[in-house]
């Protein structure tokens, strides 16, 4: 692993009198693949004071010190690499889930360090003077069987941190490790401590789940779908999105659907891209609430929007988000059916442009999760729609006119109306492209205005 390692943290390792420590994830990630990690975090059995005047010695930059968790962040100006230096310590929780212990205590054990962290994997180390690898709780055979066990007493570690049942099933997803049976009835029994972590935690864990099986290079492709199902068994699912998680079990048409209504969802993520994979998780949220209301699954699509919209304001999702991904809920079932007038199709084309394609991706998630054998017909309409307006030249928006708001002043109409006519004008030229020009529209705006009066 040393090599991994940059010269100027090599020079800092060897100016303390104590040992300096890679820990985590950097040395996890040179045991699978012999890669350099960008986020390094480090340890020792010395306090954040003796250790900052080395660090500047060697030329890096202070960013930040929380004393109160004896940490240091700092970096070095030309490398992309992160350093987070974290003294030797024990820490102290209250029972539940708070995540933040309400006391730490500095050690030079490295043991207690060790067991003050979560899983076995997270818990190697690496001296840097040495060279060489320490391993308290052996966890370098874990990597190595690709197992996900706790540094102690399972129940010790699930009861004093919400946080780590999410980390549980994300690394799952990201590393393609199992974990034991023991850690998940563990888990299981610790699962409403998610109640006690704070939505913008939750959130971010959850949006790093969404992408675990990119993570790395020997992350498991369908880590996202793993992650998220081990969400469900260990019950942590049903504190974040309950009715998602209430659709384990519900039937659906079978001469559509391979699965319950949790499973499809589940599948809608594995089969979606990137840029929507949460709104594929969700698409189908109102699903439970509106069956067991009316026994049927009609205007799912409406409630689901409603029901993730409220989710995730709790989650404190950032508004673009939370927008962008009730519009795809609310919208994922329209003209499904390929029954919708070709021109209103085009209407709703040319209205939602800038986010037609990530609808697209939705439907067709939605569809394979369905039956990997059915065709997605209305992904395939509306691209050939799509393929004949960029062809016919046909306006895609209203700033694709040849007339615009100042050239509908200069005929009278102020306010609202302009936005109205526009609208209207390009209703009839998106069927009629060769009308779009100026003095044909300024004539057709006047017909309008007329009609108005």
């Amino acid at each position: 692993m040393l090599k991994l390692i940059s010269p100027s943290l090599i020079r800092l390792a060897s100016s303390m009198d104590k040992p300096l420590y890679v820990v985590g994830g950097a040395v996890r990630s040179a045991l699978i693949n012999g890669e350099r990690a960008l986020d390094v975090d480090l340890a020792g059995p010395f306090d954040v004071e003796e250790f900052i005047p080395k660090v500047l010695e060697q030329g890096f930059v202070i960013k930040a010190e929380y004393p109160r968790t004896h940490t240091l962040m700092f970096a070095e100006e030309g490398d992309d690499a992160r350093y987070e230096f974290t003294s030797f310590r024990s820490e102290v929780y209250e029972n539940g889930g708070s995540h933040t212990p309400t006391s730490t205590e500095r050690t030079d054990d490295i043991v207690e360090d060790a067991k003050r962290r979560d899983f076995k994997c997270n818990a190697v180390y690496f001296d840097i003077k040495k060279g060489e690898y320490v391993d308290p709780l052996n966890g370098i055979y874990d990597i190595e069987n690709k197992v996900l066990d706790t540094v102690k007493d399972a129940n010790k570690v699930f009861a004093s941190d919400g946080l780590r049942l999410l980390r549980l099933a994300r690394f799952a997803g990201e590393l393609g490790f199992t974990p034991t049976e023991k850690v998940l009835f563990s888990a299981s029994s610790y699962a409403e401590n998610i109640m006690d972590i704070s939505g913008e935690r939750i959130y971010e864990e959850l949006m790093r789940m969404l992408v675990s099986d990119q993570k790395y290079p020997y992350s498991d492709p369908a880590g996202h779908y793993k992650a998220l199902k081990i969400c469900q068994e260990i019950g942590v699912l049903k504190y974040i999105f309950p009715e998602l998680s209430l659709g384990a079990g519900m039937p659906q048409r079978k001469d559509f659907h391979r699965y319950d209504v949790l499973e499809h969802s589940f599948r809608a993520l594995l089969y979606s891209e990137p840029s929507v994979r949460l709104a594929a998780l969700l698409h189908d949220i109102g699903k439970s609430v509106v069956f067991l209301r009316d026994g049927t699954y009609h205007y799912h699509a409406t409630t689901g929007a409603s029901i993730a919209k409220e989710r995730l304001l709790k989650l404190k999702a950032p508004r673009s988000v939370l927008d962008d991904t009730c519009w795809l809920i609310l919208n994922h079932m329209y003209d499904l059916c390929v029954d919708e007038p070709a021109h209103d199709v085009k209407k709703f084309i040319t209205k939602n442009w800038h986010r037609i394609d990530r609808l697209l991706l939705i439907k067709e998630a939605d569809i394979k999760a369905s039956d990997p054998d059915l065709i997605p017909r209305t992904v395939v309409r509306w691209r050939a729609i799509i393929r004949d307006l960029k062809s016919s030249g046909a306006p895609i928006s209203l700033k694709d006119l040849k007339i615009d708001g100042d050239d509908l002043g200069q005929i009278g109409l102020k306010g609202r109306a302009v936005g109205m006519v526009l609208e209207k004008i390009l209703d009839q030229v998106l069927d009629e492209p060769s009308l779009n020009e100026r003095e044909i529209l300024l004539s057709m705006a006047t017909s309008i205005k007329n009609e108005l009066i």
